[in-house]
């Protein structure tokens, strides 16, 4: 390839795409994080304390994370060793890195409280740096296998669509999406159902979705919808060793494969909110509310 895909595995090459922390369900979790300001270079932590937040939605009252990690200004780097107890849910969560100024006498911010409140709004902060939190299932966690559903994750969403590594790629050399690509695609179906009408509660995020099979179908053509600009923006015919080649040509078939997914999904929601619906006004929808026994009675099959 002429020109490197250079915005996967290397965060300083895309300082503005939020990175994702990849923790695991009721596990002890231990993950270092390298800080960054939004132009990708290091921040000098010798003067702070860095705690890692995390929640379901923007408009979440409720803190899912808060975990404050140990800093090693050297490195330039945070360590956040996170309990089982604290990992409860699985899911997809909107997170932040805080970087405040501890209190001198007790070590802490003399603001922890506002800083890890619903409200984030310490006076002591002085970074706030957006990232995702993906939380993996426990199989043996029977929170969401009870009842047949359970939060997508971005491995399968990478095997969905082929793009686990490099050998998928051969002509890429390199992963397609990146897993902040992936964990920005699996929110958006969730916040297409909840913005469409009719509106219902409850009002899911990626924690508590139940649809899994047709949320992978809504994920998927986000994913290929924000290729097709991608391709189009980076498309160059150019000649290499007498052959003409243009390999980037590919933004109308990925944009139309894209808009297929979302239409068919999007279809979707308007028949499952349909009949959610008029189950809400009617009391049910299945046979048996509808006089099944009286068919029954006279001899009638369904």
């Amino acid at each position: 390839m002429p020109f490197a895909d250079i915005c996967l595995g290397d965060r300083e090459s895309c300082p503005n795409e939020w990175p994702v922390l990849s923790l695991t369900q009721d596990a002890l979790s231990e993950y270092t994080v390298t800080i960054r300001d939004a132009q990708g270079l290091p921040i000098p932590l010798e003067e702070y304390s860095v705690c890692l937040v995390a929640k379901d939605a923007f408009g979440s009252n409720q803190v899912y994370l808060n975990v404050e990690g140990i800093v090693d200004a050297e490195e330039g780097t945070a360590a956040f060793s996170i309990p089982c107890s604290s990992l409860t849910r699985a899911g997809l969560f909107l997170g932040e890195l805080v970087l405040f100024i501890p209190d001198p006498e007790s070590g802490s911010s003399s603001s922890v409280e506002d800083t890890t409140s619903t409200r984030f709004c310490a006076t002591d902060v002085r970074y706030r740096l957006p990232c995702y939190v993906e939380v993996i299932p426990n199989l043996a966690n029977n929170t969401y296998w009870a009842s047949c559903s359970g939060p997508l994750t971005i491995a399968e969403i990478r095997l969905a669509i082929r793009d686990k590594c490099v050998e998928d790629n051969f002509l890429l050399d390199n992963v397609e999406f990146s897993d902040t690509e992936i964990a920005w695609a699996i929110r958006r179906p969730v916040e297409y159902w909840n913005e469409q009408p009719p509106p219902l509660r409850p009002c899911y995020t990626p924690a508590n979705f139940p649809y899994r099979y047709n949320w992978t179908v809504g994920v998927i053509g986000e994913l290929l919808r924000i290729a097709g600009p991608h391709y189009e923006r980076n498309r160059l015919r150019y000649s290499a060793g007498g052959l003409s080649v243009d390999d980037k040509d590919k933004a109308n078939f990925y944009t139309n494969l894209g808009d297929r997914y979302i239409q068919e999904y999007r279809e979707w929601v308007q028949q499952k909110k349909y009949s959610i619906n008029v189950g809400n006004a009617f009391g049910s929808t299945d046979i048996a509310s509808f006089g099944n026994g009286l068919i029954q009675d006279r001899g009638l099959s369904y």
